[in-house]
């Protein structure tokens, strides 16, 4: 039985204050979106790279804990990011899947696109244990 996808307001903190959503999110894929915008730029007029981590966190996190058991939770361990191109104002869209995962440890892989464009790639381990 797949997981109840969560609603806006039951989003995290961080979730609520980068303005991400998730228009999909099941069986170890989710699709995060955020519109970049003034509060999110860095000095260049370009998306902040920080901004482009966490939606690729937040969307491999994601993607994991759709196929965790009710009783599991997940935490990141490492990311490893490969910035490709910038991202301007607009939106930014992360396809996170899940590759595999044992008893304790979830791989994940993402890609961050910005106008149809892949700006970034990451790969991620998330450390599993029970609530």
């Amino acid at each position: 039985m797949p997981k109840e996808l969560p609603k806006p307001e039951d989003y995290s903190a961080f979730s609520k204050l980068l303005r991400l959503s998730y228009p999909v999110y099941e069986d170890g894929v989710c699709k995060a979106t955020l519109e970049i915008d003034d509060r999110l730029l860095n000095n260049y007029g370009t998306a902040h790279g920080g901004v482009i981590y966490s939606i690729a966190d937040v969307a491999m996190g994601a993607a994991l804990w759709s196929i965790l058991d009710d009783d599991e939770i997940c935490k990141t361990i490492e990311v490893k990011i490969n910035y490709v191109k910038p991202a301007f104002p607009g939106t930014l869209t992360c396809e996170a899947k899940v590759l595999g995962r044992t008893r304790k440890i979830g791989t994940v892989e993402s890609e961050v696109i910005s106008d149809g464009q892949v700006i970034a790639k990451t790969k991620g381990k998330f450390h599993i244990s029970k609530v």
